[in-house]
């Protein structure tokens, strides 16, 4: 595969675990005690694949915290689509910095002390953390505070190199004392900057009824068919948080109301590397549940990204292209529906749903 092409997983059928990129933008790999040639390794995408969900057992026995991780956020369509070449890359936020960080760093071309002196800069050669002398190897492999930090943390290896070098500019220029906590707190920032490339809208107002809420020309909708009643509401909520461990922790909510009585709700835990994600599978599988009982559907959702998605799906991340179509495909089985952008207190119980399964029982 050319440099800078990943896979968008569909049926699996073609996408080697190894070879390919294909769970975000970073190659996965086995754990360091599971060599790449091992008999029972799974080879393709494939194989860790129970029907159309992740084997969870099966992804945590092969692959360490993070690369696990990436793998169940990783949507397996609902629809049979063949696996995709696509184009990784943006040219903007954290990616560009990381890739120039990483360039720098393959390259030998950070600005450490040793390459400082190399230049013949005046410059003290001492590492900031260790008092041993600074180069690249040493600080980030070598030196005793960066062997503990790599020692306690599972986390993303691009994403901890990353805090490891902003935390000794933080020594250097900030008079801040070393501190491998601090560098595991900046990496689980950083991580949360790069999973975030947004962030929810709750908006404020009490609006309880569908008609009052159209008349809002604030609100964002999305339609599918005739004009509808507004006897059979969906409510929806997805919840994301990342937690101190730098780990993921996703739920949903959604109810479903008929004349403004509950007559089905559900919560559960997920895997979600995206607000937009945990939002968009509330959406499915509530619209799931939904086409069972009717024809008909108002969906509400306080998420006002999630509506934009469906207007514009070539413009969802990588993880969740597939998913938007496969919402889309359910959607336009009702004879009719509409999706409003509304605030946090019309889908206060599906917020509530979503926010218990993620304090769990």
């Amino acid at each position: 595969m050319q440099p800078g092409c990943g896979k968008r997983i569909g049926n699996r059928q073609s996408t080697l675990i190894l070879e390919d990129t294909w769970a975000g933008n970073l190659p996965v790999k086995f754990k360091r005690n599971i060599p790449p040639n091992h008999g029972n390794a799974p080879k393709h995408v494939k194989e860790p694949i129970r029907g159309r969900s992740w084997d969870a057992s099966k992804v945590w026995h092969y692959f360490n915290r993070s690369d696990a991780q990436r793998n169940l956020f990783t949507y397996i369509p609902q629809q049979e689509k063949e696996d995709e070449i696509i184009w990784l890359h943006k040219e903007n936020g954290n990616y560009l910095r990381w890739r120039i960080f990483c360039w720098r760093l393959a390259h030998d071309a950070l600005p450490t002390r040793g390459n400082l002196v190399k230049r013949r800069i005046e410059i003290n050669p001492s590492c900031v953390f260790c008092g041993n002398k600074e180069s690249s190897d040493h600080m980030f492999l070598n030196c005793e505070i960066t062997k503990r930090i790599w020692s306690s943390s599972d986390l993303d290896l691009v994403a901890i190199l990353w805090a490891i070098w902003l935390h000794r500019n933080n020594v250097i220029f900030g008079n801040v004392k070393p501190n491998p906590q601090e560098v595991l707190n900046l990496t689980n920032i950083e991580l949360e900057r790069w999973y975030r490339g947004f962030e929810e809208s709750t908006g404020k107002g009490d609006k309880s009824t569908l008609t009052s809420i159209i008349k809002d020309k604030k609100i964002t909708s999305w339609s599918w068919g005739n004009t509808i009643q507004e006897e059979n509401i969906l409510k929806i909520d997805g919840a994301w948080k990342v937690m101190k461990n730098g780990g993921i922790q996703a739920t949903y909510g959604w109810v479903m109301e008929h004349g403004n009585r509950c007559i089905q709700e559900k919560a559960n835990r997920i895997f979600a590397a995206s607000p937009l994600q945990a939002e968009a599978q509330a959406m499915l599988e509530g619209i799931s549940s939904a086409r069972i009982e009717w024809l008909t559907v108002a969906i509400f959702t306080d998420f006002e990204r999630m509506i934009q998605t469906l207007h514009k799906p070539e413009s969802a991340p990588t993880n969740c292209y597939f998913l938007i179509l496969d919402i889309l495909f359910v959607l336009k089985t009702f004879t009719a529906c509409s999706i409003y952008k509304v605030c946090r207190s019309n889908v206060r119980r599906a917020h509530e749903l979503a926010t218990q399964a993620r304090q769990g029982p």
